[in-house]
């Protein structure tokens, strides 16, 4: 985002704890993430992720989390999960069965990392 600046200055506590959590997060193989934290100027209280491992956290709520560990982790693990589990695809696959492009969607185990998303249709042919 063309407003957001890397988390330096009043935000190293936030960069530190994001470089950490993000060692240790574990993507599937094949994922070609580029962890990166960004620190939106607006003055907002959000935070969100991008898929390719962007977590954007608005100066708001970075401001509350200011100088504490804790609520940096807390803010930036929730969005480190939501890029590791891939989020933003089981938010499209549902927004392209509500349009009606047909099939039952099966996302798998929610609690495993996975690269599989197809629907019923074609996981009845893939199976034979």
């Amino acid at each position: 985002m063309a407003a957001s600046v890397g988390a330096t200055g009043r935000y190293t506590t936030g960069r530190l704890v994001f470089e950490r959590l993000a060692a240790e997060a574990k993507p599937a193989s094949t994922s070609k993430l580029s962890w990166q934290l960004r620190i939106v100027e607006d003055d907002e209280l959000n935070a969100y992720a991008s898929p390719d491992g962007t977590v954007y956290v608005e100066s708001g709520l970075a401001d509350v989390a200011g100088s504490s560990s804790g609520l940096w982790a807390a803010i930036l693990s929730h969005e480190i999960a939501h890029v590791v589990r891939r989020d933003w695809a089981r938010r499209y696959l549902f927004q392209k069965q509500l349009e009606g492009a047909g099939g039952t969607i099966v996302l798998g185990n929610p609690g495993l990392m996975s690269g599989e998303w197809t629907d019923s249709s074609k996981a009845s042919v893939e199976m034979g």
